[in-house]
């Protein structure tokens, strides 16, 4: 088998820095308020709780992330390994590929970061995220899936 995409550092350490700036701001918002969550004025209560929300969502972001195995995409001559998690492989068959693309997140559009792999088969849709060099990879894959007919 060869690797195909690795875990992307470039997304942990993405989520550590919105992790460290949403801590930071939370800090800075109690520290202005003596940490009497009272005397908080309404509208920074609102933006104290979407802060709270991207923080307790970038945390959960950062362990999924650190627990995806270091080599997430490998492949050989007929088919695709996708190590979702360390004890879960889903596998697909390049002759069964009906169409592969790249997506963009909403929140990831003005950078144009890629977000995932989308895998169109008969049967179902593939997702594959968190890769380094997400677009190479789908070339390969979409090389080796139209071109070995």
């Amino acid at each position: 088998m060869k690797t195909l995409g690795i875990k992307s550092i470039s997304e942990i350490v993405a989520t550590i820095v919105i992790i460290i700036l949403s801590l930071s701001l939370i800090l800075l918002i109690f520290m202005h308020y003596q940490f009497v969550f009272a005397q908080i004025v309404q509208a920074i209560q609102i933006v104290l709780y979407a802060v709270i929300i991207v923080a307790l969502v970038s945390t959960l972001q950062l362990i999924v992330l650190l627990n995806k195995p270091k080599i997430i995409l490998e492949y050989d001559e007929e088919q695709i390994y996708y190590h979702k998690h360390k004890k879960k492989i889903i596998t697909v068959q390049f002759k069964d590929i009906q169409n592969i693309y790249t997506k963009v997140s909403i929140w990831t559009k003005p950078f144009v970061v890629y977000t995932a792999i989308v895998i169109v088969t008969e049967e179902d849709v593939y997702y594959l995220r968190h890769l380094s060099r997400m677009n190479e990879a789908k070339d390969v894959i979409q090389h080796i899936a139209y071109h070995e007919e």
